[in-house]
């Protein structure tokens, strides 16, 4: 049955589906599959929100996958609508697909590996680079005999029906309900909590492109190969006589739009819980506070040309943690949250170092430059976090929504401010520049890499965290303090920051943490699934079709 006339159209008018709200799988960028991993906050509040935009709907029947995050969504929609929790169905036919060794790993990590068009048709079909899950169409029998068996009959009868359950499991009813054939997969990119209804998956999925998805993905996943490309071609035109002087406030504004993007994904909620970590706040004494005075008292020991050196060497060893770490760390596999509190910490530790630095480099106006680097470096994170946190309150669906769709467009704008940045480069100092940045790169990532080793499941957060000196704000507040040797270098580092990146990937195996690892499991609240009909526990792969 599909919709091939205006009648079975006005069937499916009565079917209302909707993805569980935000799991913890989904915060770190992990595959769940058929995994019982737990709704977030943001989850929660997802699911109260999709009860409350169809609030004049009265519910017939509902079913419900047994894992929790699809289950509890169902309990919180079914509640608003005055549904008896003891009426929802729980079905197992609506459980995720076993995607076998894709389970747990992190999803940048699977379309580096194997290429964004491989994933996806993993993901949407069957592939090699999968193994020991359900083959498609063992999924596609289960999903099938539930839409056969027990939705369609409810909807020829006029019921109303919402069923809840996973992203793949929804896609491939849509597909049912739209006949088209099992091996065309494509992503429909439905939101956490949205409520679809059957007879609308036509309007729903008529602006989507199954390529132009995967190239906004590929942007995100190579986001490093971007930047060094925009710095290429940069010094290109650079190189041919064409130099600007963007204003630093309109790339400031870029940074700062980046970087509210950038959040919208990312489960700000927990800020506290990581903030708090002893390992974090000793990390950032170190990392931003303890060795960008140590450069302060060299500056102040030395003079003529070795005191510039150090200068300017240390100004950029004492930029915060850039806001591209949060991006780094999810392509990498880490848990994300760790590198936000990194972000946060070290903005504020900054201070403290750079305004030392300016009190020993400048004559005039070191008291307004202080100001001016505080509201800078604290504002530039800060305003984006209380914006989008707001945001996320106040309307969790669409703001999370718009993280996922939009993460490409981040990676667009910082791009533009680093095209901007060689732009207004001197090419005549460029190898020296360059060797400086260079150096200090390594140093950083050597440093970083000796200290990330022993701290434990933040490891890789910490890592990138404190490899990635935010040159961005750097470059800002050089350009607005006209310190033009600084903006200098900073502007080069960008060059082997990212194009160090092959070097991260690589290290960062030592690091992420193994799907296999229990510690892993513990942190996102992973357990076994209930029987919601029996309250028995049953093995993780509790369903095997076929």
């Amino acid at each position: 049955m599909h919709m091939n006339n205006p009648a079975q159209q006005e069937v499916f008018a009565n079917l209302y589906m909707v993805r569980h709200g935000e799991s913890t799988c989904n915060t770190v960028n992990r595959i769940a599959g058929c995994l019982d991993a737990p709704l977030t906050l943001l989850g929660r509040a997802q699911a109260t929100k999709a009860a409350k935009s169809e609030c004049d709907v009265r519910f017939d029947i509902v079913y419900a996958s047994p894992l929790s995050r699809a289950y509890q969504t169902a309990q919180i929609i079914a509640d608003a609508h005055d549904v008896e929790k003891t009426s929802i169905r729980s079905d197992t036919r609506l459980i995720e697909r076993d995607f076998g060794s894709y389970t747990l790993e992190n999803k940048s990590i699977l379309q580096r590996r194997h290429g964004v068009v491989e994933y996806e048709r993993a993901m949407n079909a069957d592939s090699e680079t999968m193994r020991d899950g359900e083959t498609f169409g063992q999924f596609q029998a289960r999903v099938q005999e539930f839409f056969d068996q027990e939705l369609v009959p409810w909807l020829r009868e006029g019921k109303t029906v919402l069923v809840v359950s996973h992203k793949y499991v929804i896609e491939y009813i849509c597909r049912l309900i739209l006949d088209g054939p099992g091996e065309e997969g494509y992503d429909l990119r439905l939101p956490n909590s949205q409520i679809l209804r059957g007879d609308k998956i036509r309007h729903f999925i008529k602006d989507e492109s199954k390529w132009r998805n995967m190239f906004y993905d590929w942007l995100v996943v190579k986001h490093a190969t971007i930047f060094v490309l925009a710095i290429l071609v940069g010094l290109l035109v650079n190189l041919s006589g064409v130099r600007t002087e963007a204003s630093p406030w309109i790339m400031l504004a870029l940074l700062v739009v980046a970087t509210a993007i950038t959040m919208c994904r990312i489960e700000v909620e927990s800020i506290v819980t990581y903030t708090k970590s002893p390992e974090i706040v000793r990390n950032v004494f170190l990392r931003y506070l303890a060795v960008p005075t140590v450069g302060a008292i060299a500056v102040a020991a030395f003079d003529g040309a070795t005191r510039d050196f150090a200068y300017n060497a240390t100004m950029i060893v004492a930029a915060p943690a850039a806001i591209s770490v949060l991006t780094v760390s999810r392509c990498l596999g880490g848990l994300v949250m760790p590198s936000l509190a990194y972000v946060g910490w070290s903005s504020l530790a900054t201070i403290v170092p750079i305004s030392i630095l300016l009190s020993l480099g400048q004559q005039e106006q070191v008291a307004q430059h202080v100001l001016l680097v505080s509201v800078v470096s604290l504002g530039s994170v800060l305003i984006p976090y209380l914006l989008i946190r707001f945001l996320r309150q106040h309307d969790p669906i669409r703001i999370a929504k718009y993280g996922e769709r939009n993460a490409h467009v981040a990676v667009v704008l910082l791009a533009a401010f680093i095209f901007l940045a060689t732009l207004r480069i001197d090419l005549a100092t460029g190898w020296r520049d360059g060797l400086v940045s260079l150096g200090i790169v390594v140093l950083l990532r050597v440093f970083a890499g000796i200290v990330a080793r022993k701290q434990g499941v933040n490891a890789l957060d910490a890592y990138v965290s404190m490899s990635y000196p935010n040159t961005f704000i750097v470059i800002v507040i050089a350009g607005i303090v006209a310190n033009i040797e600084v903006q200098q270098i900073a502007t080069w580092l960008l060059l082997p920051l990212f194009a160090c990146s092959v070097v991260d990937g690589l290290y960062a195996r030592w690091l992420v943490l193994d799907p296999a690892d229990r510690r892993l499991k513990s942190l996102l609240g992973i357990g076994e699934p209930r029987d919601t009909e029996n309250g028995s526990n049953r093995p993780e792969r509790w369903l095997r079709a076929g």
